[in-house]
């Protein structure tokens, strides 16, 4: 995972559960390996496993909430997504923290307030300036070869 090499204050941790042993100490080495076992398989092995969470996509690199965020959250091997899902006004379903767009856009609209095409012109603040992406962009993403296994978090707003 060499990506996550230029992010030092990065860290990797287990689950801290008195039932459960864990099999890796928290850590900042980023190299290690993909894990082979998840949630409750690891729960009936006895063993707690590291699980790397892209929150809001890897927002470090890009923009939150974005597919340049995403795409560098998988390329550095997190296990999963997270996102945020808003409905536009005519019902499309956006990927974006927060209820108006100020923070991350510059607008003080809000997304229940415009279409999708108004919101689909918009560009982050952040560089690279990145599109609101809809919920079906990260969808046939997650769909390419080799990433099948990514789940994904939704927090519905």
């Amino acid at each position: 995972m060499p990506a996550l090499a230029k992010y030092p204050s990065i860290v990797v941790a287990h689950e801290q559960s008195p039932l459960l042993e864990p099999e890796y100490e928290p850590t900042t080495n980023l190299t290690m390996p993909k894990l082979g076992l998840m949630g409750s398989q690891a729960i009936r092995r006895g063993k707690s496993v590291p699980q790397t969470i892209g929150h809001r996509g890897f927002k470090a690199a890009a923009p939150e909430n974005t597919m340049a965020a995403f795409r560098a959250a998988t390329e550095a091997g997190v296990e999963a997504l997270e996102t945020d899902l808003h409905l536009t006004r005519d019902g499309v379903v956006v990927l974006c923290h927060d209820e108006t767009l100020q923070r991350c856009y510059g607008s003080k609209a809000k997304v229940r307030d415009l279409d999708w095409s108004e919101i689909s012109q918009l560009r982050t603040l952040r560089e690279p300036h990145q599109p609101m992406p809809r919920l079906v962009d990260l969808l046939e993403y997650l769909n390419l070869p080799d990433l099948e296994d990514i789940w994904l978090m939704l927090d519905i707003k």
